[in-house]
């Protein structure tokens, strides 16, 4: 009751010219009743409904109330021109542009093959490259990493860390003091408590191990 009250008084403050207005052709009253859209496939001109001009090889739009390209063409003001593909391009995903395959990188209207040097590979989005694990990217080749003695590989396989009970001294690795392993066990614990506390909540943990691997403080 109090929910109809509060439509009824809000329909009382609507200038009556606008709930008495005349419904256009191709148009249909809004979800209120007191105004009016355009039809699929009109616009709204002033007062009226025109149709919606759609250029060759273009379509209606999601919401209907105007135009796109088809998938292989692109809008150019009013029309829909076809998009030329190079070798070794396709579509992308929307259909309204192209890009590289996989293997090659887009410079300007064409596709060049990527380079990938010895010991290296396509990244990820296949569109440049990267070093192999226990490589490191130096210009356009790859370089074998130094492990020091007492380190090993990192988790990317793209740097070293020190072993356990070692640090970090340099581009070396020195035994740390009773005291230093005691209080890198303490902030071990301190992390892994703080990391389950996260996980009841909901929240990730992993910044915690990067600030342990980078030596960073950590506030827990």
């Amino acid at each position: 009751m109090k929910i109809t009250s509060l439509v009824v008084a809000a329909l009382l403050m609507v200038p009556l010219h606008l709930l008495a207005q005349a419904l256009p052709k191709n148009a249909h009253k809004n979800i209120y009743g007191y105004s009016w859209s355009c039809d699929k496939g009109f616009s709204r001109a002033g007062e009226e409904c025109v149709a919606i001009k759609i250029p060759k090889n273009g379509k209606l739009n999601y919401l209907g109330n105007g135009w796109e390209c088809n998938p292989g063409f692109k809008k150019n003001s009013e029309s829909c021109l076809l998009i030329t593909i190079p070798k070794n391009g396709k579509l992308n995903y929307f259909g309204n542009d192209w890009e590289c395959i996989s293997g090659f990188y887009k410079t300007g209207s064409e596709c060049v093959a990527v380079q990938i040097p010895q010991n290296g590979k396509l990244n990820y989005f296949g569109n440049g490259w990267e070093c192999n694990s226990g490589f490191t990217k130096s210009r356009n080749q790859c370089i074998a990493i130094q492990v020091p003695p007492n380190a090993k590989l990192n988790y990317f396989g793209s740097g070293w860390e020190c072993k356990s009970n070692f640090k970090r001294n340099g581009n070396s690795c020195v035994v740390m003091t009773t005291e230093e392993i005691k209080h890198q066990k303490d902030l071990e614990k301190a992390i892994k408590d703080e990391y389950a506390k996260r996980k009841q909540q909901g929240v990730t943990g992993q910044h915690y191990e990067s600030e342990y691997k980078s030596n960073a403080n950590v506030c827990v």
